[in-house]
């Protein structure tokens, strides 16, 4: 018989983490039937060893001799899996014990739903709490409805919270090799032909470390790139499917761009964070009216002053 539910973790040099992650799912409460397809790109440190450790004939383990990517990875460990419903979790998160228990009801009683994400506990590199009870910015509305306008606007879904039926992957599978921020692009696929359900409840953990891959993505800028892609593809197809107006499409270029400015002005980034806020005015020129709005645009404009009025004992 095959299993309900298949659960994918992709690994890439999580040692530290990886015995955890795969217990989290070993040790779901109630009587499911469930797979693990696990994939090993090839990690230069421990994470072989440590998942070797595991004999649980619901494993199976792939193991690359050569470091093919999340998407690669991805695709292969999908070939493979079997279960009615479809979950993906990096080998440095974990799931919180009742996380089958508390989704898969759901997607059973309600059909027109394509997945189910929640609420998420964020941990450092050493497991240590730094937000007990961390809810997604969504914005208010209805637990059961379609997320693509605002998941466009601004993602908020956390990896290990998600979980979907099949079909719903089958309209992101298979991911195309050259895709940067994967989550953002298979949510918005499934959201183009499915409803959501947001549970109120924690169901993931969520790790924090300096080899997250999105910290990253701002310092080489493709971030930005691959935001501005997602935003042209994916605001064609929600017009085409009128989920989305052309007035929604402002605000979301707007709230893109100034999300942007802000992350490149955090890194001090001055001349891209002015760049990105500029672009967000052409988008909404009302913001002019917001005092921190005008406060970072400036101070992309002159960093030094900026920074010499915000250090201790100044004013501004």
């Amino acid at each position: 018989m095959n299993p309900l539910i298949s659960v994918i973790i992709l690994v890439y040099n999580f040692e530290k983490w990886v015995e955890e992650t795969v217990k989290s799912v070993l040790s779901q409460e109630g009587n499911f039937n469930f797979e693990i397809i696990i994939v090993n790109d090839s990690s230069t440190d421990n994470s072989l060893s440590v998942l070797l450790t595991f004999n649980d004939k619901r494993i199976q383990l792939i193991n690359h001799d050569n470091n093919k990517g999340a998407n690669y990875s991805f695709n292969e460990a999908f070939s493979k899996t079997k279960g009615k419903y479809i979950a993906r979790l990096d080998g440095d998160d974990k799931y919180y014990h009742n996380f089958f228990l508390n989704t898969i009801p759901l997607l059973e009683t309600n059909t027109d739903v394509g997945f189910v994400f929640g609420n998420f506990t964020t941990i450092d590199s050493d497991g240590n709490i730094l937000n007990s009870h961390q809810k997604p910015a969504r914005p208010p509305g209805p637990n059961l409805r379609n997320e693509f306008k605002y998941i466009l606007e601004n993602y908020y879904i956390n990896a290990p919270t998600i979980i979907a039926r099949r079909e719903a992957w089958l309209k992101v599978y298979p991911i195309p090799s050259d895709t940067i921020i994967g989550d953002w692009v298979i949510s918005l696929n499934m959201s183009l032909y499915y409803n959501a359900l947001y549970l109120d409840k924690l169901l993931g953990f969520y790790r924090i470390h300096k080899n997250n891959f999105h910290n990253s993505m701002i310092l080489n800028k493709t971030g930005e790139k691959a935001t501005i892609l997602i935003l042209i593809n994916f605001s064609k197809m929600g017009l085409e499917k009128n989920i989305l107006t052309e007035n929604e499409l402002k605000t979301i270029y707007f709230k893109n761009y100034l999300s942007l400015g802000d992350k490149y002005f955090g890194s001090a980034m001055y001349e891209d964070a002015r760049r990105c806020y500029l672009e967000a005015l052409k988008n909404n020129p009302q913001i002019l009216i917001n005092v921190n709005f005008l406060k970072h645009l400036s101070g992309s404009f002159f960093p030094g002053l900026y920074n010499f009025l915000k250090s201790p004992g100044k004013k501004g």
